[in-house]
């Protein structure tokens, strides 16, 4: 094609004319696919020779586009020739061209060129020469492009610009004190931010930091010149620096601090430059918390600013339009209050809760409804990063807060509501229980605020989260007032608050258990009506509550009553299917919820249903992950529903709404075979394929998370099916399906490096295990188990390390707090490995011992930290509990005890609690064996249990393994304690409540010892009597026992019926109010099961 008809082309694609522009693009297109090399010479001919501005400008932008579109890779589709013609040619013309504007579309192209050439693994050195000689043209134009460029190039191919980064750093160096530009100013500081957040050695950061004062001049030029972009830009590079590589900017960090300071604190700043230094100062916050914590001064003025934000914010003035906002609009209220709870984690309540609780103190009683509404928004936000230091003093917090239900303007009610709400998750359930009388009693006061619907919206959605944690025997008190308005509420509200209605009477009733039936018959003909009549657009999402609503009653109030109306819902829903939903209709999900509980519900008469309900959730699991590669250098926008992650020189987009739809649909097939077990076996196969090759998803960990997680239900449901049918038992495929899926979690396991996500891991390797079931495991999959084991711990080790060296994260207790967590949970799961491998493969188990004895050995070295010493005392348990070789069992407990009795007052809670039930396991365990430790063991465990601090946070859980340790010794090794004295001493430890396993077990205990020790616990004239059914009061309904507990304790009080009127009533009067009501409750409720 000839230069001028190429021209003339171009010239068609700027044409305003719509169809002549199309042809011409159609035309153009079929070009590059067919002469792409052609093109390329052509463009660049354009960009050089030709005459007219527009024409140059529009080849340069599709040249740089040609490049750019990294899932075409054209350039690479070029040959060498032509390749060098481009590059030479976009050198040569760059400072030739005499527009600026296609000067800086040239200079796109080069910025794509070097990406492609860099991250392919080449080299381009002239190119990096030509723009270093640039750097220092006496053309100010020329130089404002080049720091543009190495702004990007900076930021695009990271790592392989690393060899430049000597020449970079001077070149920058010079950029910052450009005399002319601030272009030229800013451009360096973004390029130098966009390197540091490369460097990984102190070298390498050394070639930079003479630079640090000179990026601070720079920012504080275009605050003073009032430059709202560039103010922003740079603010928004040092932000990133803090994020990515705080340590750099720690010479800086205090000027920083306090300009940022200056910066919002000052009313006629733009606000976006304002919020953008709060971001700042609450990312320094975050990423370097001592550095703030050891100046007071800065914590007040943070917290001024604030409070300030959300006291200029002018959203809600006026009433009415508070009163139609949206509930989770983002505005500059929520932006602040976002700000308040990142600080509480980072900072603590023991530096933010003095400052906050003087503040609020003070704003609460203002006459301005916006004070004291700010005043309980800061309560509210700080409650999860300051937990424990708000505990002590939650009692005065609550009575502020409930001073503001009865408010004058309702927006403060609706804070005060909102506070309540966010209270009850942060600090229930006890907080529950300790405030209830106070709390509830407010809250439905302001449920009948009908002029205030979104008062009542938000205190509906509190008493949400005031039942996810509520007590079902405390909640029966209210039940039927709460239950009338919310029925009021229901039937007199708008479509939308109806929708919340219906939530909260899901969250009542799931509370509520079967003391719920007495309202089914007026509620589920309401929602069954909601079901079958609420069909328009405008109406799906309250019948997608309804659904939720009435499936949650159902599994409260059971099978017997709900089945009839379970079958006819499962008809509404299938009607809905056949009729069809759009992708983004709101009843989908709650559709997979309904039919997940109803499953639940109906347990083996829900096997009908699963060739209708399995189908469409499989589909949507189906759904392939939409992720799009791109190069970095292509555009950056970023979209709503999209994350985004830079891998070297690529930029991968991930649907996270479509992922969160597909990670949904696979825990419900998690659900369907969880519960049906055998009955889902026909379609173990197809979800197996599915689901195991996503435990490698790199680029969503919720995604892997989930596929993990059904591994062992898929297991046991192929098990079970073998089990339930014997004579078309496959134990062939069994095999293979664990082996299909144990090679797909080992190598998961290997590559995992988010702790959460190894977590769940880890735990889907040990029921994976327990699935499987007796003697099925190989040698080599015991062996490589044990393995696997050893790596997990050497990687958490590794990362300890990694902490350690990082100084940052050693001041960032929450976060190292966080992370210890993590490994411990880990850790737990592993030594859960060993004893899955113990039960159900104890011959294979043999061969691997001597390793296992060795890795013990080495972990209880005082070298190694707590919580791999902890593993190793886990391990230990395991193998006292479960082995069944008398050999092995008598080595470990003589190579290793003496230890384990040691560490039982360890510092550490988790060495101390599995030291402190290793000692009851050993008592009844190793008989004869541990009757010289006895008295060394109580002296231990008594003195856990006699600390102050024995109830206090972390040492509760090892407090209630001590005490069903001393219970042990009692039961197995009775002979050699004296029992009258140590019996009734044990009894006023109860009840547990810390361990909710081990509760369950203590409880169990306390009932063998009335059946066995009956004179010795109540005493010879029955005075301990009271304290047993205090205990009593205090366990029943709750989680602290199990059925079979609840049973026995049933049993136990018949039979103290037959003891003396006056005695009984004597000892039930000693009982506080609530624990003679959950006493009633508790009998009355059985005597009619």
């Amino acid at each position: 094609m000839e230069l001028s008809e190429f021209e003339a082309l171009l010239g068609c694609l700027l044409l305003p004319d719509n169809e002549k522009r199309n042809q011409a693009e159609k035309v153009y297109e079929k070009l590059k696919q067919d002469k792409l090399e052609e093109i390329t010479i052509l463009l660049l001919k354009v960009c050089t020779i030709t005459t007219t501005e527009q024409l140059r400008s529009i080849a340069a932008i599709l040249l740089r586009s040609l490049f750019a579109r990294s899932e075409e890779r054209l350039w690479y589709k070029c040959s060498n020739s032509t390749k060098e013609i481009i590059k030479e040619g976009i050198l040569q013309r760059i400072e030739k061209e005499t527009s600026n504007y296609v000067r800086g579309r040239l200079g796109d192209v080069l910025v794509v060129l070097i990406v492609n050439i860099q991250g392919s693994g080449s080299s381009w050195p002239q190119a990096f020469q030509f723009l270093a000689t640039l750097s220092q043209s006496n053309v100010v134009e020329l130089r404002e492009l080049v720091f543009s460029m190495y702004n990007q190039l900076t930021s695009y191919i990271g790592l392989p610009f690393k060899p430049y980064y000597p020449t970079l750093s001077q070149l920058t160096k010079m950029g910052l004190t450009d005399p002319q530009s601030i272009k030229v100013r800013v451009n360096a500081l973004n390029a130098n931010s966009n390197a540091v957040t490369f460097c990984k050695q102190k070298s390498e950061y050394d070639l930079f930091s003479p630079s640090l004062k000179l990026m601070l001049d720079v920012l504080v030029q275009c605050l003073n010149n009032s430059d709202e972009s560039n103010s922003l830009s740079c603010l928004q590079s040092f932000i990133e620096i803090e994020f990515m590589s705080s340590a750099f900017l720690k010479p800086v960090t205090s000027d920083l601090i306090l300009l940022c300071i200056q910066i919002a604190s000052q009313a006629n700043i733009i606000s976006s430059v304002r919020q953008a230094s709060v971001e700042l100062l609450v990312t320094i916050s975050e990423s370097r918390p001592s550095i703030i914590n050891k100046n007071r001064d800065v914590v007040r003025k943070l917290v001024e600013i604030l409070l300030n934000m959300l006291l200029e914010s002018s959203d809600d003035d006026d009433l009415l339009k508070w009163t139609k906002k949206e509930e989770d609009s983002r505005d500059y209220v929520s932006m602040a209050e976002e700000y308040l709870d990142r600080v509480s984690f980072a900072l603590g309540g023991e530096t933010l809760l003095p400052v906050i609780i003087e503040y609020a103190s003070v704003l609460l009683k203002n006459e301005n409804w916006k004070n004291r509404r700010t005043g309980l928004l800061a309560i509210s936000q700080i409650g999860e990063g300051c937990t424990q230091s708000m505990k002590p003093i939650l009692s005065q917090i609550l009575s502020m807060v409930l001073s503001c239900c009865r408010d004058s303007d309702p927006r403060v009610r609706w804070a005060a509501a909102n506070t309540i709400g966010l209270l009850s998750t942060d600090f229930g359930p006890k907080f529950q229980k300790h405030f209830h009388k106070l709390v509830l009693p407010e809250l439905m006061i302001l449920m009948d605020d009908f002029n205030n619907p979104r008062v009542q919206s938000r205190v509906a959605k509190s008493l949400v989260n005031f039942c996810h944690q509520f007590d079902s025997q405390l909640l029966e008190i209210y039940l039927d007032n709460l239950m009338n308005k919310l029925l009021l509420m229901l039937q007199k509200s708008s479509r939308a608050l109806q929708e919340v209605a219906v939530s909260v009477i899901g969250a009542v009733a799931d509370c509520a258990d079967t003391k719920f039936a007495k309202y089914y018959d007026v509620v589920v003909p309401i929602l069954k009506t909601i079901l079958r009549e609420a069909t328009t657009n405008e109406m799906k999402s309250l019948r997608g509550k309804a659904m939720e609503c009435i499936t949650c009653i159902g599994e409260s109030v059971g099978k017997t009553k709900f089945f009839n109306d379970a079958k006819e819902v499962m008809e509404i829903i299938q009607k809905i299917l056949v009729e069809g939903m759009k992708d983004d209709d709101p009843q989908k999900d709650s559709m997979l919820q309904a039919w997940a509980r109803i499953c639940r519900c109906l347990e083996r008469d829900f096997i009908p249903y699963l060739p209708y309900v399995v189908p469409p959730v499989f589909q949507a699991a189906s759904i392939p992950p939409d992720v799009v590669t791109r190069s970095r250098s292509e555009s950056n926008d970023e979209e709503e529903g999209w994350d985004y992650v830079d891998i070297a020189d690529q930029r991968v987009a991930i649907h996270t709404v479509a992922l969160e739809e597909k990670t949904a649909a696979i825990d419900m097939l998690r659900c369907y075979a969880d519960i049906m077990k055998d009955a889902y076996f026909p379609w173990v196969e197809q979800t197996s394929k599915l689901v195991a090759p996503l435990a490698e998803f790199f680029f969503n960990e919720g995604l892997r998370k989930a596929s993990v997680s059904t591994f062992p239900s898929l297991i046991r449901s192929a098990a079970e099916y073998n089990k339930i049918n014997p004579s078309e038992a496959n134990y062939s495929y069994l095999l293979k399906l664990f082996e299909y899926h144990f090679k797909y979690l080992l190598q998961a396991i290997y590559e995992e490096k988010d702790l959460e996500v190894l977590v769940i891991m880890i735990e889907a390797f040990h029921q994976s295990i327990s699935a499987l079931g007796s003697e099925l495991m190989t040698d080599e999959q015991v062996r490589l188990s044990i393995d696997t084991i050893v790596y997990v711990v050497h990687f958490l080790t590794e990362n300890r390390e990694k902490r350690a060296t990082n100084e940052e994260s050693v001041q960032d207790e929450l976060k190292d707090a966080d992370e210890d967590r993590k490994e411990e949970e880990v850790e737990h799961e592993l030594a859960d490995i060993i004893g899955a491998l113990l039960k159900n493969n104890p011959k294979q188990f043999l061969n691997v011992f001597p390793v296992v004895h060795q890795f013990v050995g080495s972990l209880i070295h005082p070298k190694f930290p707590a919580s791999d010493r902890a593993l190793a005392v886990c391990i230990f348990d395991e193998i006292i509990e479960f082995c069944k070789s008398p050999e092995i069992v008598n080595t470990i407990f003589k190579d290793c005890f003496q230890y384990v009795l040691q560490c039982a007052t360890d510092a550490n809670h988790a060495l101390r609690q599995a030291s402190l039930y290793g000692v009851g396991l050993c008592a009844e365990k190793i008989g004869p064996l541990f009757s010289p430790f006895i008295t060394e063991s109580l002296q231990k465990l008594l003195s856990v249990i006699n600390d102050p601090k024995s109830r206090t946070d972390n040492y509760g859980t090892p407090t209630d393994n001590a005490i069903s340790s001393i219970a042990k010794i009692i039961k197995f090794q009775g002979k050699h304690v004296n029992v009258n004295q140590l019996l009734p001493q044990w009894l006023s430890w109860l009840p547990t409540t810390d361990d909710p396993i081990e509760c369950i077990v203590v409880h169990g205990q306390l009932c063998d010892f009335i059946e066995t020790h009956k004179a010795v616990l109540f005493g010879d004239s029955f005075e301990r009597l009271p304290l047993v059914l205090k205990v009593f009061a205090e366990i029943v309904g709750t989680e602290y026992i199990d059925e079979a507990v609840s049973k026995r304790i049933l049993y136990i009080l018949n039979q103290l019926s037959s003891l003396p009127a006056t005695l009984l009533s004597t000892a039930f009067n000693t009982l506080s109010q609530d624990q003679q009501l959950a006493l009633k409750s508790f009998m009355n409720q059985s005597s009619k099961t």
